[in-house]
């Protein structure tokens, strides 16, 4: 009998931790680069892209062409947002 609550314990523990880690991610991970932009929110779009590209493997050009893209995606926002 003590085997089988120790079990279910443990089960309710899993449970708990799968239920928290979404939650936590929140707090860990960084917003959408393409969510900020759509947003307006630019400077933290090329804040999120440096910090995880910072850090990573990929080559520096890489960088350079994810900045790129986010002013290409700035001035197609400011086009429609005057043209609107």
């Amino acid at each position: 009998m003590c085997l089988a609550h120790h079990e279910l314990e443990s089960v309710k523990v899993v449970k708990l931790l799968l239920h928290l880690l979404p939650a936590a991610s929140l707090f860990i991970l960084p917003e959408s680069p393409r969510w900020l932009v759509v947003n307006g929110h630019l400077d933290m779009a090329l804040a999120v892209i440096h910090r995880v590209y910072i850090g990573s493997v990929l080559p520096a050009g890489q960088l350079a062409v994810s900045a790129f893209m986010l002013l290409r995606c700035k001035a197609h926002t400011a086009r429609h947002t005057t043209a609107a």
